[in-house]
């Protein structure tokens, strides 16, 4: 397939293709960053005249914000301190 072929819809075809593999969003999102990067090198060197839209995937949850919290909790207790307090203190809801 040429680049002129790409179309957001080729696109929205490739991101199907990719889940209906069975692979992880963060997979299927690196997958769509690198051809992503390839369009905008193509635009910019003049191999092409316009590029589709690429959007990623949402992710499910924040890979740093459950790293963070596993932190915060390891933390916590070593000082034997009630987590779920301390996390409400800071505006995030517990969740088990």
């Amino acid at each position: 397939m040429k680049l002129d072929e790409i179309t957001s819809e080729t696109v929205a075809d490739f991101t199907a293709y990719r889940q209906a593999a069975g692979l992880q969003v963060s997979t299927v999102n690196s997958s769509l960053q690198v051809l992503r990067r390839t369009l905008l090198l193509a635009l910019e060197w003049g191999a092409t005249r316009s590029i589709p839209s690429v959007k990623m995937l949402p992710a499910k949850y924040s890979s740093i914000l459950v790293f963070a919290r596993r932190v915060f909790s390891a933390a916590l207790g070593m000082f034997h301190l009630d987590q779920r307090t301390i996390w409400d203190a800071f505006g995030h809801p517990w969740k088990n």
